[in-house]
């Protein structure tokens, strides 16, 4: 297991690092070692970088892998499923949230009516559209009355 596996160890090296180079400067302030400003500037500027991309705690390359596996998903047609699966939990959160009463009858409708609506990124667009036109017409109406 890398220091960078899980997400209670990323950072560890980095802050330990820190912590480091700022007791070094320190000690070189209080100590008069000539130059003491050069711990801050190579601790900070050089080291640190350098422990952060060795112990890979900027989560590019998770990124990536989620990307890669997107493009891959993409071309061998398996989107659908991922879509399909994510609206399946997307139902059940919803089920679960009208279950323990934190949403009304007519709240759960109405989500579960978006949900429905709003299969494709396409789908979202257009009822995004329809609504705000149609916010646009009855605040229009509105003036007029």
């Amino acid at each position: 297991m890398t220091p960078g596996d899980d997400g209670d160890s990323q950072g560890k090296a980095s802050a330990i690092t820190s912590l480091l180079v700022l007791g070094a400067g320190l000690l070189a302030l209080f100590l008069d070692v000539p130059n003491w400003w050069l711990v801050f500037v190579i601790g900070y500027a050089v080291v640190l970088p350098i422990v952060a991309i060795l112990f890979d705690e900027d989560g590019d390359e998770d990124v990536l892998d989620e990307t890669d596996r997107r493009m891959d998903d993409a071309l061998n047609g398996r989107g659908e499923d991922r879509v399909a699966e994510s609206k399946r939990d997307a139902m059940e959160t919803l089920r679960e949230r009208y279950a323990q009463g934190e949403l009304s009858e007519a709240q759960f409708e109405e989500k579960l009516e978006n949900l429905l609506e709003t299969e494709t990124l396409e789908d979202a667009r257009a009822r995004i559209e329809r609504r705000s036109s149609e916010s646009t017409d009855t605040d229009r109406e509105r003036e007029r009355e």
